[in-house]
């Protein structure tokens, strides 16, 4: 009896890291880009369907420009959701391409004054896609 093998695709990552109060999902190094890639090879090679996870986060600095930190980390994974649809919005892969935001949270340690201390925050302020 031959028993058809399911094929396995290598998972596929992409992280953003952001300055304060940024939430714009920007494409400087070609890493999203490259994203996108793997993505359409691996639908090329038959991939059935995708599901791209989001995950975000924003370090505890205090923002002026959001409501609070959990809404920019919010605001993180809902612009990225509406960059990867609109990447995706007249692709023939489209129907096989699931998108969701998976967690937004406020992470990393307390804020303690130092806001130039940008080293100690920057690894809590980013988005990152997933696809496995």
């Amino acid at each position: 009896t031959v028993v058809p093998v399911k094929p396995t695709y290598l998972p596929l990552a992409y992280k953003r890291n952001f300055g304060y109060n940024k939430n714009a999902p920007e494409d400087e190094n070609g890493s999203l880009k490259k994203f996108f890639a793997g993505v359409d090879e691996q639908m090329k090679a038959g991939r059935e369907k995708i599901v791209i996870e989001i995950y975000s986060s924003a370090s505890y600095v205090p923002t002026a420009a959001f409501k609070d930190n959990q809404e920019l980390s919010e605001s993180r994974a809902q612009k990225m959701k509406e960059k990867v649809l609109w990447h995706y919005r007249n692709s023939k892969y489209k129907d096989r391409i699931e998108v969701k935001v998976v967690s937004a949270v406020v992470s990393g340690p307390a804020f303690g004054g130092d806001r130039d201390n940008t080293e100690k925050y920057w690894p809590y302020q980013y988005v990152e896609l997933k696809a496995q």
